[in-house]
């Protein structure tokens, strides 16, 4: 088990951590969880390459015109292009939906920026499905360790973890796909640090999902300028005006205190990843699980003529990232809890068609939402007293929901088949149902794969 050093810097100790482990030394619960968040990842993903991002962003690709001596595939395209570029596109395919899991000790996505990551670059290396997953734990592990100790002023400040920590991250798993050594493992943090971004002004727009392609393509650049002898600080992480320095206010201590649980209490356990049951923003989770559970409680309020008024009350948090409380645009309605209640109310389900520039003006979710009304609690104690849902009829008929924990949430997990179903409906309309199945049994075994090409082959 790895031992953190206190008098050994941050950088230097989440180097030694990736380059040391070893998949003979993960125990079979983390390899499970890996599996489940790799197939979540390529569902996503699939599905996510059939929204405008992905056809933006490979014109983009296309119109800069050079020819890579390495070149990884792409979600949705026949043709591939540079391993970094590809990693941009497929890391935001992986987030267009907004659809892909998340952990809550950083408020943000650290599947989709690895996976992203690990599986474009490991393509052109042919690693091993065991490969895949020491890669994804070294990555999760200093990304979530690291982002943990910041994540209070620094989600708080704007900044979007997925894609800023998620930077650094993705250059901890490049680095392991590529058996870097420590000494490059250091370097190439140092210059991963200085291509981190990503602010949440821009939720709700395509700028979102390239977050997370940006820290892919990111990590894979800053691995391959440390391999022809770019240079970085060796000690970026805790020096003055490093990364922790600039982009929260927690103190050195902080960070280390929160690292050194790293290898021995596993982040995508304790605390876990939460999956989403619903393709819209985390913090819709709640009151789209609190009405329909009215709605199978009390079937009066699914006919929202009769409904006078809906409150939907949330944590503090959640208050800064439903932000669209009349949305415009499908990507706008992830992120506005009101149309997300008004539409379970009124249809008992979300599915990804729920979320299209059409869906946002159907007539009936456009009558309903004026008498949507979302709070924000002063703190997690009132949240944790008030209902998250009171639905009022024009009778004067009041009914209350609470839901204390989404579908997917860790302490409320979603089965196996759920998960499954999740997955066929994301991958069925691009791959067909024959190559979904021996997808879903080669995710199975993904441990004894000899090179994630095979599966590469089957999905993209």
């Amino acid at each position: 088990m790895f031992q953190f050093d206190f008098n050994d810097s941050i950088t230097h100790q989440a180097a030694l951590y990736s380059c040391q482990l070893r998949y003979e030394d993960l125990p079979d619960e983390l390899i499970a969880a890996v599996r489940i968040s790799l197939r979540d990842y390529f569902a996503v993903a699939i599905a996510g390459s059939r929204q405008p991002v992905n056809g933006a962003l490979w014109k983009f690709v296309q119109e800069l015109g050079t020819q890579p001596k390495i070149a990884a595939s792409v979600f949705g395209r026949t043709e591939k292009c540079s391993v970094e570029r590809a990693a941009m596109i497929n890391g935001a395919s992986g987030h267009a939906l907004d659809f892909d899991d998340c952990q809550n000790e950083i408020h943000g996505h650290p599947s989709v920026v690895l996976w992203a990551t690990i599986i474009t670059l490991g393509e052109t290396c042919g690693i091993s499905g065991r490969d895949a997953i020491t890669a994804y734990i070294a990555g999760s592990e200093v990304l979530c360790k690291l982002c943990g100790a910041m994540e209070k002023t620094h989600y708080g400040k704007g900044w979007h973890a997925t894609s800023t920590g998620g930077t650094i991250g993705a250059a901890v798993a490049a680095s392991k796909v590529l058996k870097m050594s420590v000494e490059e493992t250091v370097n190439t943090i140092g210059l991963a640090s200085s291509f981190a971004s990503g602010i949440r002004g821009n939720f709700g727009s395509m700028a979102k999902p390239l977050h997370v392609g940006w820290a892919a393509q990111s990590g894979i650049t800053a691995a391959l300028m440390t391999r022809a002898g770019v240079t970085a600080m060796p000690n970026i992480l805790e020096k003055l005006c490093g990364f922790v320095d600039c982009f929260s206010s927690a103190s050195i201590d902080e960070v280390s205190q929160h690292f050194s649980r790293i290898g021995q209490e596993y982040s995508i356990l304790t605390p876990g990843l939460q999956y989403k049951a619903f393709p819209c923003c985390r913090g819709a989770q709640w009151p789209i699980c609190a009405a329909l559970a009215l709605r199978d409680r009390v079937p009066a309020v699914r006919d929202y003529r009769k409904i006078k008024s809906v409150v939907l009350y949330v944590q503090p948090w959640q208050n800064t990232t439903l932000v669209y409380p009349n949305p415009k645009t499908g990507l706008q309605g992830k992120f506005s809890g009101e149309y997300c209640t008004a539409r379970a109310l009124i249809y008992g389900t979300l599915v990804l068609s729920d979320f299209t520039d059409e869906a946002i003006t159907d007539p009936a979710v456009q009558e309903l939402l004026p008498r949507c009304k979302m709070i924000a609690a002063a703190s997690i104690e009132e949240y944790d007293r008030l209902p998250t849902l009171i639905v009022t009829m024009e009778d004067g008929t009041v009914y209350e929901e609470k839901s204390n924990e989404f579908l997917g949430h860790q302490s409320n997990p979603m089965s196996e088949q759920q998960h499954l179903e999740k997955f066929r409906s994301c991958a069925e309309p691009s791959i067909g149902k024959e190559r979904t199945e021996k997808a879903i049994s080669a995710l199975a075994e993904l441990e004894n794969l000899e090179s994630i090409a095979a599966l590469v082959r089957l999905l993209y």
